[in-house]
């Protein structure tokens, strides 16, 4: 049987549903006598391949498919993801009106629109449901156009329909070694004007959705010395800095504080000159030493907890689970359970409830789960809400989760070892180039531990913690540790007994040293899960307890257990389970966002547009 894999010819010889071959990828690269090992695992059942050395995979093709693709193709021909506009010049030729706005009120040079080429186009608003005079603030990647935001008087404003999320400028951060991040145009015009032409802007205001920053990471930043955070001074502000230290790393950023009464560079800009813009921008705060604090350090979030009280943390997607815990980053979250109880199926509920609620993107190091196309399809299955088959699932809802997967959900297998260094290695270079947030390590026994000659378990176990703990607040995610319990004796009275987290295998420190703990229990004769929740350290974030839920085998999905759920034979009445397809809620949820978005976008009200 002939299959094609990532432009490759591969041909199978046996007729079994898996096989193993020389994989077309990496063998040519490999010494001569490695050249032919069999490290690609072919599975014709589920067209999927894998190879072992490389960790490349992909799915296969067979040549009836390659030919009704290249038909499609000739007929309709290959539509571009991404839509984009045309740029016409005879549009920079700005109103002298509009030319003075910038130049008296907010001090912006006419060179600098003329090299930004900064447009004035009359432009159909929805908001407004009309067309309305508009600047046109043009994004460019390598010289192309690719999104345009208009902005008319009443500060409504919208963005080509379809077209790429980029930053504003980012051509100009390619080559040199340090870049500017700012929260709108008119600040990254003002620091060019200022004299450091390397600046971009955010593209969708102050959120901590970096996702746009993904396709630049190794092209225009792994080669900054300093990447200067210069973002409006408001709590929005505040929350994307930290967002964008976590990105990029706290070793490379610095801090930009501005003027007294001034929210942003445009505002310092206004209201003290180029000049002064300029000494602050060349001066900004170093970030505070790690290890050695004083409220100044923390002085923004003090103020926070002041006006707005402690957080309670993020909703885990389930309301009585919320009761009772909610996650935030920076924390170790220890889960444990009878085998077979489903520890691993709740945690990518969890996962898949975080991203659905949060956006979080998520890690697995999962040697257990294993092989990984079909780790993936568990997950899918709970966003698609059905199986994952041909005849069940539409082609529609299998490309929805391909993109899902493959922006969202990572798998950690390190070539050189399974150490909690080459894991934690690896985590951090999905932090900077993916942003992910979590991080399921499961379980605990699949690491390589390496204890020293004379080290005790206990010992190395409670180190091993330690690195989870200080790395999850470092680098601002959370980490969930799967860890099996001691084995338990096959009499009754051990099989009825409560797990507790002191019962995970290896030492008491899994308690001691965990955020939140939980265990994962579940009764076959009523197939009902329990979530025990044995630890939660500090109150604002839960307490102890317990809550219930019914598992859908469908697609995997938990529901909360109620009584009222339940029909007059205690079954649970499946007419409440939500089989829905979560993809579309999703894009509900971004549809609603945008518009929240748009009604609070970033600039001040005082300023206005003179037309």
């Amino acid at each position: 049987m002939i299959y094609y894999f990532k432009g490759h010819v591969l041909e199978t010889k046996t007729t079994r549903d898996t096989e193993l071959m020389a994989c077309p990828l990496c063998g040519p690269q490999r010494r001569p006598d490695h050249q032919h090992l069999k490290t690609l695992k072919v599975n014709k059942k589920s067209k999927y391949a894998y190879c072992y050395h490389c960790t490349e995979g992909g799915h296969l093709t067979t040549p009836g498919e390659e030919l009704e693709k290249s038909e499609k193709r000739e007929s309709k021909g290959v539509a571009s993801h991404f839509r984009r506009p045309v740029f016409d010049t005879n549009k920079t030729k700005l109103s002298d009106e509009l030319v003075k706005y910038f130049v008296e009120k907010r001090c912006i040079p006419q060179k600098v629109l003329i090299d930004l080429k900064v447009t004035e186009v009359e432009r159909y608003l929805p908001d407004v449901k009309k067309k309305v005079k508009c600047i046109g603030f043009n994004y460019f990647v390598d010289g192309e156009l690719v999104n345009t935001k208009y902005r008319d008087l009443e500060k409504h404003f919208a963005m080509e329909a379809g077209a790429e999320q980029v930053p504003y400028n980012i051509d100009s951060a390619k080559e040199p070694n340090y870049v500017y991040v700012v929260e709108g145009e008119p600040d990254a015009m003002s620091v060019i004007a200022a004299g450091f032409p390397s600046v971009i802007s955010v593209p969708n205001g102050a959120n901590t959705n970096l996702s746009w920053l993904d396709p630049f990471v190794e092209s225009h930043f792994e080669n900054k010395e300093i990447i200067y955070i210069a973002v409006d001074n408001d709590r929005k502000g505040m929350i994307l800095c930290d967002e964008l230290v976590r990105r990029f790393g706290r070793s490379v950023c610095r801090i930009v504080k501005f003027g007294e009464g001034c929210k942003d560079a445009n505002d310092h800009l206004v209201k003290y000159g180029a000049e002064s813009l300029r000494i602050y921008l060349k001066l900004p705060q170093m970030l505070p030493l790690e290890g050695v604090f004083s409220v100044c350090d923390v002085i923004d979030n003090y103020r926070l907890i002041y006006e707005k009280g402690v957080t309670t943390g993020l909703s885990t997607g389930f309301a009585n689970l919320d009761n009772y815990l909610r996650f935030v980053l920076g924390k170790l979250c220890v889960v444990t359970g009878e085998p077979t109880a489903g520890k691993s199926e709740f945690v990518d509920m969890l996962v898949t409830n975080m991203y659905m609620n949060h956006d979080w993107r998520t890690a697995y190091f999962s040697p257990e789960n294993m092989p990984i196309e079909e780790a993936y399809c568990k997950i899918s299955e709970k966003m698609i809400g059905k199986k994952l088959e041909q005849g069940i699932t539409t082609e529609e809802e299998y490309e929805e989760s391909v993109r899902f997967l493959d922006e969202n959900i990572f798998t950690i297998i390190p070539k050189e070892d399974f150490t909690i260094e080459s894991i934690l290695n690896k985590a951090t270079d999905l932090i900077r180039r993916n942003g992910i947030k979590a991080l399921v390590i499961d379980p605990y026994n699949c690491v390589e531990h390496r204890l020293g000659k004379f080290e005790r378990e206990t010992s190395y176990i409670n180190q091993f913690l330690d690195k989870l703990t200080k790395y999850a607040e470092k680098h601002r995610i959370l980490i969930i540790l799967v860890a099996h319990p001691t084995k338990q004796d096959d009499d009754s009275k051990s099989k009825s007994k409560q797990l507790k987290m002191y019962d995970i295998y290896g030492s008491s420190h899994f308690y001691n040293k965990a955020d939140f703990g939980l265990a994962v229990s579940r009764d076959e004769n009523n197939d009902l899960t329990t979530i025990h929740i044995l630890k939660v350290k500090t109150k604002n974030l839960g307490k102890k307890g317990k809550v219930q839920f019914i598992f859908n085998t469908v697609n995997g999905r938990y529901t909360p257990y109620e009584t009222e759920t339940m029909d007059h034979l205690g079954k649970f009445r499946s007419s409440l389970f939500d089989n829905s397809n979560w993809f579309k809620k999703k894009e509900g949820m971004i549809d609603a966002t945008a518009k929240v978005q748009a009604i609070a976008f970033e600039e001040d009200e005082e300023r206005e547009v003179p037309f």
